[in-house]
């Protein structure tokens, strides 16, 4: 089974249940410009008007946007979101712990210090830079996002930059130095007697 490549196919292949979770969740404390989204994707979805929207109850607004095949990518991204940190918080902390405790670790003194961590990760050739970054929610939450990154790439770009600039550079080095040495001799004489007469 592949990887879904969007949050809204992931959205469209929940279960009801699921949806109005997630829904339940977001509504507990939503963002102002994502709840604008939802609002406007139940008012399409259901033929509402504006205030009739606004004036629903959480949990019929949560029923009613638990319905809609489409609020949005950034909706249900956030919805999303609040599916796994809300009702299955439990479920996704023993994934993770699951997954690597290192990766807990470095997230967990993240958030305790407040200070950004790297370090790299595996051997040789498949090496990974990660980096975590603290962020602070404007509702007053921290939360730490993790960047990975190849160090293949930055490998390859390092050996072509040397191999560019610092050994062409020996080049034309060694061909002054060994291949032509009457050539800079004959110069330096040159100079020489020019600046003794």
């Amino acid at each position: 089974m592949g990887f879904e490549t969007s949050a809204g196919k992931i959205w469209k292949k929940l279960p009801r249940e699921d949806k109005k979770l997630a829904a339940a969740a977001f509504l507990e404390d939503p963002p102002p410009e994502l709840l604008a989204g939802a609002l406007s994707a139940v008012i399409r979805a259901r033929k509402l008007r504006p205030q009739v929207a606004r004036a629903m109850s959480d949990p019929a607004l949560a029923d009613a946007l638990s319905t809609v095949p489409d609020p949005g990518e950034p909706v249900v991204s956030s919805l999303l979101i609040a599916l796994h940190l809300g009702s299955r918080r439990p479920l996704l902390v023993a994934f993770l712990a699951h997954q690597s405790s290192l990766m807990l670790d470095a997230i967990g003194r993240t958030l305790e210090t407040g200070l950004p961590t790297s370090s790299v990760m595996g051997t040789g050739k498949e090496q990974i830079l990660r980096y975590v970054e603290p962020f602070r929610w404007p509702n007053g939450r921290t939360a730490a996002v993790e960047v990975r990154h190849s160090l293949a790439d930055l490998q390859r770009n390092f050996s072509a930059a040397v191999h560019e600039r610092i050994i062409a550079r020996l080049v034309v080095l060694v061909f002054f130095v060994v291949v032509a040495p009457e050539g800079i001799v004959g110069l330096v004489r040159r100079i020489a007697r020019r600046s003794r007469a």
